[in-house]
């Protein structure tokens, strides 16, 4: 084990030693600083009403309302599209569909629960989809 004495002796003999030690936790500092500054977004699907799209058999026209809440420190903004991933059947058959946002307001202030609606064609068994997934990217 090293004593206060040898530590003492190690900065006493170079003070620029300190230095480094300040300016390496403050390297270290912003890094942890960054991470926890970055934007966070949470969504949760409020609603989804499947509607057939007319002049198609094999398509849904899909509305899906979410409540999403920024829980970073600054206001952000979400993309205009979104993109849902699901699983159909029991051969497990990945899905992928893109949804628009049709909100003209997309801002996303910091700690407030704001609900938009996304609508898109989607396939016609969207509806029995597992496990779906929405990934909403902020701007």
């Amino acid at each position: 084990m090293v004593s206060v004495a040898e530590i003492v002796k190690y900065f006493t003999t170079d003070p620029l030693k300190i230095l480094y030690l300040l300016g390496g936790s403050g390297g270290v500092w912003f890094w942890v600083e960054k991470f926890l500054d970055r934007v966070n977004i949470q969504a949760t699907m409020i609603s989804c009403i499947c509607e057939v799209t007319p002049g198609t058999a094999d398509k849904l026209r899909a509305t899906c309302c979410f409540g999403a809440v920024n829980i970073g420190k600054h206001p952000t903004s979400l993309k205009s599209e979104l993109e849902c991933v699901g699983y159909y059947n029991k051969s497990a058959q990945k899905k992928v569909c893109k949804l628009t946002i049709v909100d003209s307001d997309r801002s996303l202030p910091p700690h407030a629960t704001k609900v938009f609606t996304a609508k898109g064609d989607v396939e016609k068994p969207f509806p029995y989809w597992l496990y779906k997934s929405f990934s909403i990217c902020p701007t």
